[in-house]
């Protein structure tokens, strides 16, 4: 791929995992700090059920320009909670809940591939990331690793979240670099590889646990199944 010179990577699921079990994690944690009369489990599995419409519907996938305003994780997960609670007729309160939620997600450990394959390729390209994330968890979880990137863009910064062309159009803009000369890997089919493919850089499909394409979408430039074999195809 002669014609990269940049390339930008999704960051929860790409760089760290953000799998179910850390969430469980965490409920466990709220439960126990607030003593609140639920399983963790339980409150997990209803408060999920709003995260996921809340990630649903912030963006208008017919016409990006008409998606809601903008709202951070943070803002987002305390109406969640706030709505759980009230459900579950529990006196918990949402905004230390959600407050936690952000601590936790800034403690994540890079997959084992991570920083190999990032320092292998800040050799020869300028490395962005472009995250579904706040600021308050990402950029400290960035720092923390000394992740050697050019340029980080949130959603927070970009106040638009992927799909949304705004959000690739920030980084390109931050990088200085051309949408035909960049390639974006991320996990999420939507998000990472339609968002990416719709605002014209090349796509890389990160398939870490053997998912099946959905093929309603348009299909990634390369699909791998590990960081270590972007290395490969770059070179």
């Amino acid at each position: 791929m002669e014609n990269i010179k940049s390339v930008i990577f999704d960051m929860y699921e790409t760089l760290f995992p953000n799998a179910p079990e850390s969430w469980e994690e965490v409920f466990r944690d709220i439960v126990k700090t607030q003593d609140l009369a639920v399983s963790s489990r339980d409150l997990w599995l209803i408060w999920r059920e709003k995260d996921k419409a809340f990630r649903r519907d912030r963006i208008n996938l017919q016409d990006p320009i008409k998606s809601p305003p903008f709202k951070t994780y943070f803002a987002a997960w305390t109406d969640t909670f706030l709505s759980t609670f009230n459900e579950l007729d529990l006196s918990g309160d949402a905004y230390l809940a959600a407050r936690h939620c952000i601590k936790k997600m800034a403690e994540r450990s890079p997959f084992d591939d991570t920083l190999s394959t990032l320092n292998v390729l800040s050799n020869d390209f300028d490395l962005g990331i472009l995250s579904n994330a706040d600021n308050a968890y990402a950029l400290p979880l960035i720092k923390r690793y000394d992740l050697p990137v050019k340029c980080v863009v949130t959603s927070e910064i970009a106040k638009a979240y992927k799909p949304h062309p705004d959000a690739f159009r920030v980084i390109l803009e931050q990088m200085g670099a051309a949408s035909q000369q960049s390639l974006y890997i991320g996990d999420n089919p939507l998000d990472d590889i339609w968002g990416g493919a719709m605002a014209g850089l090349t796509t890389v499909w990160l398939n870490r646990h053997n998912a099946t394409w959905n093929n309603n979408l348009p299909k990634p430039s390369y699909e791998i199944h590990n960081l270590n074999q972007l290395v490969t195809i770059l070179s």
